[in-house]
């Protein structure tokens, strides 16, 4: 697949064994960790989350964590924008599970 349709949703598994293996110096974690960036990068750059992010500035300014804060706003923003609704669902259940304010 394109590497913008690689779901970001599994590096947070494979973040702290790669993080924890990069600090014991192992060559391949630390590729490995910089790809999962890479990954990350790339997903973010694409995801369409400049709305979300100037809307969540009022809940942040209100004391609520930047991540927090547009992670609320995130499903509502890639709904207005036409993202694709099976996505948005997994996105909603993931953030759910979050148990954000």
């Amino acid at each position: 697949p394109p590497p913008t349709a690689i779901s970001p949703l599994s590096l947070p598994d494979a973040l702290p064994i790669c993080l924890s293996q990069a600090v014991d110096n192992v060559p391949e974690a630390r590729v490995n960790l910089s790809l999962g960036s890479l990954m990350a990068g790339m997903a973010f750059g694409n995801s369409g989350t400049a709305l979300c992010h100037a809307l969540s500035y009022p809940l942040t300014n209100a004391g609520i964590p930047h991540g927090e804060a547009v992670a609320t706003m995130l499903p509502y923003t890639l709904e207005f924008n036409g993202f694709d609704a099976d996505i948005i669902a997994e996105l909603k259940t993931l953030i759910s599970t979050l148990h954000i304010r």
